[in-house]
């Protein structure tokens, strides 16, 4: 990943840029700062599409004063830079030209990718920023009536503590006036789909999880995969071995877990049966407890399944950046949201409610599993994580298509659609839910009973409120330590299953 850092109006650019530095970590090869009248464009580069220094941001269209930061990957550049002579071969330069041709509006229509960017028209005195669909790139604003200045930012770090902070919503674009600092803010992507019954379904929803996975596999660094041995993750893993098998290389995965965890023996046997280049991380319940305050510094949250579930990912992260080349991972986020995988789904008490919890969980996924997949990968460790499962196209298909073909939870439909083709074994496809927060842990001993057994032994049962338990205590008291009580409503509200009693987050307890 990369870091977009903007502001706008009335600030001195030598006291405010020690926020900038904050988040060096997202993009270790530059480091670049364009400083206009009231504007000022910054951003840290991590290299993935382009490694020449032509790539190195702000981005400037030729002969116009129209520059751009973007923490983006556009998987159809090529189409976009038809008939254009850009002067580098960064993906991202393709926003520019997109934009001089067709305005904002068509520009974020027609991008295929996961981006956030500012984007400053000088001519208009303009600045336009714009997230993805689904939140995949973060960006956050930050806002002082008192210092007459907007922050854009990639992370909640890289903005002061007394601004107020809130998030640019996906699927939007916002327009702020240099002039008066206006903020415009329009919705270009709406969660609505079509629910029709689709004769092709199995086809259509195959082919686009391929095209989705495949195109994620662009890039000039070399890409691996976050294996957890669940249905999700395997089959982003076979897929992509399967297509660098047929270009003539090795695909390498990789999974964590405590000794004996149950993720472990299923991530090895899709490993064996793909062909792939297995690294297996096995790591201490003292050294996943460790990290915890290190995972919510990273992932600027207090949410308990995002906690938990983030700590093993924070942790193979830093061995797949101390140990191998590897630049980019792709990883199974986004499926249980969009194909209804949670266990708690199998509950709803009919079709249209089914449907509406999927939909309700994707228009949110940007406070939950994105932030994991985003934060815990690159806010710490300069690599950048892909997610096949929230592409456009794929997400459309599926959720697309007639709900009572998709209800039943389990992920019945997407299971049905890879049964028979080999990709993965049986087994896996056959698996129950298993949550990454738990499958890094052995059966008899949780790792959500881990922490809060922990916890038992550090935190007095006078000391927390009565409304939160140990844990929500422990990771609220946290992020206040690292980013004050101003921002705690950044998290606006606790990841939670419904139509149950059980409210704990783990699906062992489900």
């Amino acid at each position: 990943m990369c870091c977009v850092w903007t502001i706008l109006g009335n600030y001195v650019i030598q006291e405010f840029i020690k926020y900038f530095d904050l988040l060096n970590k997202r993009g270790p090869d530059s480091k670049n700062i364009l400083d206009l009248k009231n504007i000022a464009m910054c951003f840290h580069r991590l290299a993935i599409m382009g490694l020449s220094d032509a790539g190195n941001q702000p981005l400037k269209l030729p002969n116009k004063d129209i520059w751009l930061t973007a923490n983006a990957e556009i998987f159809n550049y090529k189409d976009l830079l038809e008939n254009t002579k850009p002067v580098s071969d960064s993906d991202c330069e393709s926003i520019l030209y997109c934009y001089d041709k067709y305005g904002i509006e068509e520009t974020v229509n027609k991008l295929d990718g996961e981006f956030a960017f500012t984007l400053y028209d000088r001519t208009k005195e303009t600045l336009f920023v714009a997230r993805d669909p689904f939140g995949v790139r973060p960006l956050f604003m930050g806002e002082s009536k008192d210092d007459q200045t907007i922050i854009f930012s990639s992370e909640i770090k890289g903005i002061p503590d007394h601004f107020t902070i809130s998030h640019v919503s996906p699927g939007t674009y916002m327009e702020v006036s240099k002039k008066d600092l206006s903020v415009k803010t329009t919705r270009y992507y709406e969660y609505i789909f079509p629910n029709i019954f689709n004769p092709s379904m199995y086809d259509s929803i195959y082919n686009k999880l391929v095209k989705a996975v495949e195109k994620r596999l662009v890039a000039d660094r070399e890409v691996g995969v976050l294996l957890s041995g669940g249905l999700d993750s395997s089959l982003v893993a076979a897929i992509a071995s399967r297509k660098i098998r047929q270009e003539g290389g090795q695909l390498h995965t990789f999974s964590i877990g405590m000794e004996r965890g149950t993720d472990l023996k299923f991530a090895r046997d899709v490993a064996r049966h793909i062909g792939s280049k297995h690294h297996e991380v096995i790591k201490t319940k003292e050294e996943f407890l460790k990290a915890i305050p290190d995972v919510v510094y990273a992932t600027e949250s207090h949410d308990v399944t995002t906690i938990r579930a983030s700590v093993g990912h924070y942790l193979l992260a830093k061995y797949i950046k101390e140990n191998t080349d590897i630049k980019v991972l792709l990883g199974g986020e986004g499926a249980d949201e969009v194909c209804g995988g949670y266990l708690y789904i199998t509950k709803a008490p009919n079709t249209e409610e089914f449907h509406k919890e999927c939909v309700r969980l994707l228009e949110n996924i940007h406070l939950f599993d994105v932030t994991r997949s985003d934060r815990c990968i690159s806010s710490q460790h300069g690599l950048e994580s892909r997610v096949p499962f929230l592409d456009k196209d794929f997400v459309k298909t599926y959720l697309g298509t007639l709900s009572n073909h998709r209800d039943g939870g389990h992920k019945r439909l997407l299971r049905n659609v890879f049964h028979k083709t080999g990709l993965i074994p049986v087994d896996v496809i056959l698996r129950q839910k298993e949550a990454f927060s738990d499958g890094v842990s052995p059966l008899e001993d949780s790792w959500h009973t881990i922490i809060q057994r922990h916890l038992d032994t550090v935190i007095p049962d006078n000391e927390k409120s009565e409304k939160l338990t140990k844990e929500q205590y422990y990771y609220l008291t946290l992020f206040i330590k690292f980013f004050g009580s101003k921002n705690i409503n950044i998290i606006p509200f606790h990841w939670e299953p419904k139509w149950t009693k059980v409210k704990d987050p783990s699906a062992r307890l489900l």
